[in-house]
């Protein structure tokens, strides 16, 4: 698993747990090349789950491909979750059983862009959430950046930060079963938008809740009803809106590096 800043990326770091030095696609590299206002690194978190990127010592959580081990994730396991490896893509990847898997790490911004690729399966019993990315928090009225799949319908939504309410509710199409894309973005300017699959299908530009809550939990919330059941692949969490005019070649290298990858149509 990795979770990176990453910008002007060296192939030095790229090694696998095997030693292979893997050279960065020019997808990979326009992705890291992206930039915030401060013409600093935009991309904040960058986790990938596929195991041949694991690193033995856990102690390298800031270079790509060269991430957190397997200790790591149990280390942030809250609720007693479980995970387990599936082929798929040409390598193994996470999968989250039970729906109890999770861990956790800090950001904060007064925009963001959050992008995952995972396939959801039906929720464990009483789930109230299948959230892929939740919060590590209770208060309800404060919001965050999330993303979740409806337990009845397998439809996209984003939710408030300390709860389940639903915050912006994507298109009727089920992902359960199905590799899947999801994103949201906020900026003051622009809203919460929603996207699936590359294609934006929702946003509520009235909505300018920023940001209150700063640990997040991907594969889950905080209670156990809310944890994500089925395969994750990819999280990148960028620190602006990308769906700004002027943000607008950044969108497009991150659907197309997300969605070539994994063969999203």
């Amino acid at each position: 698993m990795r979770a990176t800043l990453v910008h002007n990326i060296d192939a030095s770091e790229l090694a696998d747990i095997n030693g292979v030095v893997t050279m960065p696609s020019a997808d990979e590299k326009a992705v890291s090349n992206i930039l915030d206002v401060d013409g600093k690194p935009a991309v904040k978190v960058w986790v990938e789950t596929e195991s041949r990127y694991l690193d033995a010592s856990g102690a390298s959580v800031t270079q790509i491909r060269n991430g957190a081990s397997t200790d790591f994730l149990s280390r942030y396991n809250k609720s007693g979750g479980q995970f387990a490896q599936v082929s798929a893509f040409g390598g193994d990847y996470l999968s989250c059983l039970n729906g109890r898997g999770r861990f956790s790490f800090d950001f904060n911004s007064s925009e963001y862009s959050v992008f995952a690729v995972a396939k959801p399966i039906a929720s464990p019993s009483g789930a109230t959430t299948q959230a892929l990315l939740g919060v590590n928090s209770t208060i309800a009225s404060n919001y965050a950046p999330t993303l979740a799949f409806n337990v009845s319908s397998g439809g996209a939504l984003v939710f408030n930060g300390g709860n389940v309410t639903t915050r912006l509710a994507g298109s009727a199409t089920n992902h359960f079963n199905k590799v899947t894309l999801l994103a949201t973005t906020f900026s003051q300017e622009m809203g919460v938008s929603l996207h699936e699959d590359g294609v934006e299908t929702a946003r509520n530009a009235s909505d300018t809740n920023v940001q209150g809550i700063s640990t997040l939990s991907f594969l889950g919330h905080v209670s156990p009803s809310g944890g994500f059941a089925g395969d994750a692949y990819e999280l990148i969490i960028l620190n602006i809106d990308v769906t700004k005019r002027k943000n607008k070649a950044a969108l497009t290298a991150l659907n197309t590096y997300l969605k070539t990858k994994y063969g999203i149509t």
